[in-house]
């Protein structure tokens, strides 16, 4: 696929983003065109942009990561404060 900027897009990285994986189709899309960071993102994301459904996917799976983050984060505050009131209470 050829983008608006004349950048064409490898298959390798559509597939990237097709797995929510957006840092590695920037990074793939500059190794394959050798192209800088700016352009590459870019053009990645006008992709993004131009596929609605992608699009969406893509902001679902980022909220289901942060999810995921801040469950461990409570997970390790718990798990702190029962060592901490294990080894305080002697």
């Amino acid at each position: 696929m050829i983008t608006d900027k004349g950048i064409e897009l490898p298959a390798s990285v559509v597939a990237a983003l097709s797995q929510g994986q957006k840092i590695k189709a920037i990074k793939l899309l500059r190794e394959a065109n050798a192209i800088g960071l700016k352009e590459a993102k870019d053009a990645v994301e006008e992709y993004i942009k131009s596929r609605p459904e992608l699009s969406m996917r893509l902001a679902a799976m980022q909220k289901e990561s942060i999810k995921g983050f801040f469950r461990w984060v409570i997970i390790l505050v718990v798990l702190s404060l029962m060592a901490y009131w294990l080894f305080t209470r002697r």
